[in-house]
This record gives C-alpha cells, structure tokens and sequence, in this order.
C-alpha cells in the first residue's frame, strides 16, 4: 500500500535535515516526484548553505574561495535557478546582494502585471547564471559584509568601476537571456531599443556577445550572434569596432569561430581573425581546434597573432598555473603532439624568434615536467640547436 502524501513529505524533510548530503543528491534521483519534492526542500534548508556553500565562514583564505567556485558550479543548474528564485522572494525579510540587484532592476518605473513581474526575474536569474563572478558567496550570503561585493567590482587598477545605469543593466540582462534562450525575436526588439551586445553589465558580471560566442555551437546562438552582427551592418556600424577578436577567440567554441570566419571574415581582416583563433588554439594546447585552423589555412605557423616576438612552438611550453588539475594534465600531454603537428606542417624550429634571442632557463624547462622536458627535446635535439646558445642556467 502507498504511503500518504504527508507521511512521504515527513520523510523527505527529515532527509533533507539529517541526511548526509551524499544521500540527499542521490535520492533526488529517484523519480520525478523525488526530485521535485526534495529540490523545494533543500532551497529551503539552512544545511543547504551552511553545508553546501559555506555560510557558515566570515573570514575565508583564496584555496577556500576556489573550493566555494566549484561548490556552486557543480550544483544542478534547476537546483540553482530555484534556489536564486527564492533569495529574490524571500529577499524582504533576508536581503542578500543578489536580490538587491534584482529588486533595484524591479523597481525601476514600468507598467508589469505579476506574470509579466515572474517572467522578468526568471530572465534576470539566466543572465545571472552566465555570470563571471565566482565566488557566489557574495552575492547570496545574508549575512555578508558588504564589503565583499566592493571586491568583486575591484577592477585590476586598483580602483572601482562605475555601474552602468539600472536600464543598461536590465537591457544586457535581457539579452543574455535571449541568447541563451535562443530567443531572436526579443533579442532584435532589444537591439532596436539600443541595446549593446559588446558592453558588459559590471553590476551582473555578464556580457551578452561573451555568452553568445561562448555557447556558440547551438544554432539559435549562431543565429543569435547573426542577428546582433547583421543589425550594426544595417545601422552602417563597423563590425571590428564592436566585435574583440581576440576575446571572441579565446571564449568561442569553434564552430562559432568558423561560422564568424564564413560569414564575416572579409569585413573583418581574414588573416587577423585566423590568426587569433590559431593563438587561442596554441594557448588552450587544442589539437582539434589546431588541426581544424591549419586546414583552414592563411596562418603564421612562426609568429603569433599579437606577438612580433613569440614563436607558436615556444608559445606551446608554456603550461600556466592553474587550479584545474585536469585541465594542466591535459595540456602536458598534448604539448608533445603539438609541437609535432606545427612542424608536420612546416613550422620553422630555426625561424623567428631565433635561438639567440629566445632563452629557457633549466629550471623552467625542469618545472614543466616530462612532457615539456620531451618537447623540448623534440624541438631543440631533433633539430639540431645548439643546446649551449639556447639555455642560460641560472
């Protein structure tokens, strides 16, 4: 026989109150009713943030922060949609960063019904979900110092930067929206309105083309991207002024860059676009992406994009710190490959910049570890560099 609807509610709730999270998580995977059920009790829960997100530290070392960045962004994207849904809420009675944004956004003078007022704040938490701000903490924590929000705003001059006005604000909200909703018809109305795809809302940490070439290899966001770049044509507006190669680059996915590539690479210097995709390519150690730019053609297999002084092939020991260990695991062993496919594609070991101008320290090439210290033995052994003229020790 079934147990009553209020008997499985009680179970639920003590679960959700004693329960080791472990358990909690996998008992949402239940069923459909399970994970329905507990979601609306965890959003709710004070474990939740004490346990989950760390509310419970007033003071926090930078590895702590990281370990909040990752805490949030594993959380089920549902789970934190809800879980923003409620700070908004319940924001009267326990005000947070977040939902003071959002209720600044909400108070600005306009005509809504509250379905109209419900649709808005559900479009504020997708943008706010594309967010670059990390760690969350901040902006959801009631009991936050206010000063945490100041260093979040902190720009890397040492100063603060000003807060575009509210109705800017709402306006990149709700185009981040529409493109991640692929949502073209509101996305054209915003950009009639003035709306500024390129300008980045400091008060949402977003930028509407960012999430666009980011989330670029859906088609609704290609298209997206096409609508946005199509209407500064039609307003005789030049496309570079408002769109950063090299930024696009470095965020896009790559079909979103060939597409870019196919549809705007004459207006937008050809060469130069394909250079920065190569240099995004290097930097990340992507052999697909490599592979798929140099069959492409049209790059400097010996200069960098950017760079008068920077070989690709240098460029690609340069493993950066990182607290992804996976994501360094990755680049060590793909250095070796790659190195081998520039030079399978006529890469030049002895071209620019030329042993006498380029040194590694033994200690650097030591620190990178095996894959590196085999690179650089491809490239400086196999090639026949004279060792003593290309390392200094030190």
């Amino acid at each position: 026989m079934a147990l009553p609807v209020e008997v499985k509610l009680r179970i639920f709730e003590e679960l959700v109150d004693t329960s080791p999270w472990e358990e909690v998580w996998r008992a949402r995977l239940v069923s459909t009713y399970f994970e329905h059920e507990l979601t609306k009790l965890i959003i709710k829960s004070p474990r939740f943030e004490v346990e989950s997100l760390r509310f419970e530290r007033v003071f926090q070392w930078h590895e702590q922060a990281r370990q909040e960045a990752r805490m949030w962004n594993t959380l089920p994207i549902r789970l934190k949609h809800l879980y923003l849904y409620r700070k908004v809420q319940i924001h009267s009675r326990s005000p947070s960063r977040f939902s003071s944004l959002v209720q600044d956004i909400l108070d600005v003078p306009n005509e809504r019904t509250s379905a109209e007022t419900d649709t808005l704040i559900n479009k504020l938490i997708d943008a706010w979900m594309c967010s670059k701000f990390r760690p969350m903490r901040p902006f959801v924590d009631p009991t936050d110092d206010r000063s945490q929000m100041e260093w979040v705003i902190n720009d890397p001059q040492g100063g603060f930067v000003e807060l575009e006005p509210l109705q800017e604000t709402l306006n990149l909200a709700l185009a981040t929206s529409a493109i991640k909703r692929n949502d073209c018809a509101e996305l054209r109305t915003l950009l009639s309105k003035g709306a500024n795809l390129a300008q980045e809302s400091m008060r949402f940490g977003i930028m509407p083309l960012a999430e666009a070439a980011y989330s670029g290899s859906k088609e609704g966001n290609k298209q997206a991207l096409k609508v946005w770049i199509d209407h500064l044509k039609k307003s005789a507006r030049s496309i570079s002024k408002y769109l950063d190669l090299r930024e696009t680059a470095a965020l896009a996915s790559m079909e979103t860059m060939e597409f870019i590539d196919d549809e705007y690479g004459d207006e937008l210097d050809r060469s130069r676009l394909r250079g920065e995709m190569f240099r995004a390519a290097i930097y990340s150690k992507d052999l697909a992406k490599m592979q798929r730019i140099l069959d492409r053609g049209g790059v400097n297999l010996n200069r960098l994009e950017g760079h008068t002084g920077v070989s690709p092939l240098w460029a690609l020991l340069d493993i950066p710190q990182s607290d992804n260990a996976n994501e360094i695991s990755r680049q060590r062993e793909n250095v070796t490959q790659a190195v081998e496919l520039l030079l399978r594609n006529g890469a030049d070991p002895n071209g620019y910049p030329s042993p006498s101008q380029y040194h590694l320290s033994t200690n650097h090439v030591a620190s990178e570890g095996q894959e590196a210290q085999s690179t650089f033995a491809l490239v400086v052994v196999f090639h026949q560099y004279h060792i003593s003229s290309l390392i200094k020790t030190h």
